[in-house]
């Protein structure tokens, strides 16, 4: 049986807490060679991984059809309330535009 550390980073001197955990890398079934990722000891684990990325990308793309609805619903405001105002209002909103699709990207 091979014994793979979990997770590997700068441990701080205070009981053992990781000093930054969001730089702390993981290592999921996914990263292990094909050959010990088909034992069979791991195919539960490999299967949590796999539900664990499927949720991810439900929640990733739930995200993006969110802000979608909001660049819409801004231009749907924008051209019922704001246009023909001037500048500065149509200034604002496509600033608010420019916030919403950098998130989006």
């Amino acid at each position: 049986m091979v014994l793979l550390p979990l997770v590997q980073g700068d441990v701080a001197d205070t009981g053992g807490h990781y000093s930054n955990p969001e730089s702390t890398p993981l290592f999921f079934p996914s990263s292990l060679p094909p050959d010990l990722r088909q034992r069979p000891e791991l195919n539960d684990i490999c299967e949590a991984e796999c539900h664990l990325c499927e949720a991810q990308a439900d929640d990733a793309l739930a995200d993006v059809r969110c802000l979608h609805r909001v660049i819409q619903g801004l231009w749907q405001f924008k051209k019922l309330n704001v246009s023909g105002t001037g500048n500065w209002p149509n200034t604002q909103m496509l600033d608010s535009y420019s916030q919403f699709e950098s998130k989006l990207q």
